[in-house]
Formats: structure tokens, sequence, C-alpha cells
């Protein structure tokens, strides 16, 4: 059985998304917990919910950090309901996910996209993003590099095409 969560127990966050309402974000309104809706695009709902838990696992069996997601049901009414994933607000223990891209307008390290395309190969690319993210955050380059090469590997796993400077960070 799911968790269920009513929509008058959510709140709506749209800070840090990029999606603007093809996947709605909610916090409990006791901020205990972080909620996904599953997309709608072009009114048709997606299971982008069941990938976010399989990529979850996989992580977990690659020894990639990420956040644990769970399977759950948003509640707009009795003939209303959705599926989404649920995660334990880890910004309550005083820890922060900063996305990529943030990072680099924060610190004045512009990411220079037409030099990222002009590179050849996609481990230049890796290497690039991981330079700049050392640079900008002093995280040790050898761990940034694990790090990078797990998404990857994961994203091949999971035939992720949506990553991008604004859905992995530190």
């Amino acid at each position: 059985m799911y968790k269920r969560f009513n929509i008058d127990t959510l709140s709506k966050y749209s800070v840090r998304t990029g999606t603007y309402g093809y996947q709605p974000k909610f916090l409990t309104k006791d901020s205990k917990f972080f909620v996904k809706e599953q997309a709608r695009i072009s009114g048709y709902l997606k299971d982008d919910w069941k990938s976010e838990l399989l990529a979850c696992r996989i992580a977990k069996i690659l020894g990639i950090p990420c956040v644990e997601q769970k399977p759950c049901v948003i509640v707009y009414s009795e003939n209303l309901k959705h599926y989404g994933v649920y995660s334990y607000n880890f910004e309550l223990e005083n820890q922060f996910f900063i996305p990529f891209e943030y990072l680099m307008q924060t610190m004045n390290n512009s990411f220079d996209r037409n030099k990222y395309i002009r590179l050849a190969s996609a481990t230049e690319k890796l290497e690039y993003l991981v330079f700049l993210m050392h640079r900008t955050t002093g995280i040790k380059v050898t761990d940034l590099r694990t790090y990078m090469l797990g998404l990857a590997c994961l994203d091949i796993l999971c035939c992720n095409t949506d990553r991008h400077i604004k859905n992995f960070g530190v």
C-alpha cells in the first residue's frame, strides 16, 4: 500500500524546480516530506515516478549517493488521484542539494556552453564539469569524477535522457 498524501496537507513547492508544472512538487505542511507527482505532458500522465524509484534502487546498489524515494499517491479528491514519489526532507537536518547551474551562477564561474559543446568526447565533457565543480566547491577531483561517472552509469541503466545542469549537483 502506497503512502497517501491529501492535497490539502501539501504546499506547492516551486523553489529550485524548472519543470513548471510538468511534474508538480510539494512539501508536506509540516515540511517533513518532499513529494513529486507524476508528470503530465500534453494531457497524459507519465510513469516517470517509476523511473525515480528504479534510479534510486540502482544508485543504492552502485553506492551512488542519492535521496531515498518511496512510492505514494497524491489524492486531490476521491475520484482524482495521481502517483508520485516522496522522500524525507533532508533540509530539516541542514543538508542541501545545490544544482551545478546554481553553483556556477553564485560563484561567478560561468559555465561556457560553447566550450562544452565543442569538446569532442563525453569523457572531455565529464572532465570539464568535474574541473568546474572542483574549482567551485573544493571537493576532491577523484570524488567528483567517481560521482559523475556513477551518474552516467545510472543514466544509461535507467535510460535517463534528462540529465542537465539543473538536476545534478552536490
